[in-house]
């Protein structure tokens, strides 16, 4: 099995991730994309 990370689409290594900074805002904006790519496959539960 491979792992890829991504950063806004652009690649990052996994020594790198320990670096990374993560807003509230970040996370919230990741739920609610998911939220929408969720209702939009028609999975409404």
């Amino acid at each position: 099995m491979t792992v890829t990370y991504s950063v806004n689409g652009n690649p990052i290594e996994f020594k790198d991730l320990k670096n990374l900074k993560i807003t509230r805002k970040d996370y919230i904006d990741y739920i609610e994309n998911i939220k929408k790519s969720f209702s939009k496959s028609g999975n409404n539960n």
